[in-house]
């Protein structure tokens, strides 16, 4: 997944040879922000949506610090997207304050 020959500095990405488990706080990943209404969605919309207010289990494949400082994780979960979408494999960077350790026996589901 990374190119091991360049090995980055421990300030400024931490990879790791096996993956750990974490949840994913979906709430705080998608906060409503600039763009986003305050209506309230339809029946069908909360029934056939994609869930966004809850937590996901998922793999942490490593931290990479941005050029502002934060540390953000590289990580996959899968959303549950509805009736429409069905599970969304998801894989990308993801805020430090989203992410909290997760036991592995808490879930026998892995992502991918």
């Amino acid at each position: 997944m990374f190119d091991k020959s360049a090995e980055p500095h421990p300030s400024v990405a931490r990879v790791y040879d096996f993956s750990r488990p974490v949840w994913v706080d979906l709430r705080e990943l998608y906060r409503a922000g600039a763009g986003s209404t305050r209506e309230r969605a339809s029946l069908r919309v909360q029934a056939e949506g994609i869930t966004l207010d809850q937590r996901a289990p998922g793999v942490l494949h490593a931290w990479m610090r941005s050029t502002r400082g934060d540390w953000l994780g590289w990580v996959s979960y899968v959303v549950d997207g509805g009736s429409a979408f069905g599970p969304l494999r998801m894989r990308h960077l993801v805020p430090r304050t989203a992410l909290s350790p997760r036991r592995p026996e808490e879930t026998d589901e892995e992502p991918f």
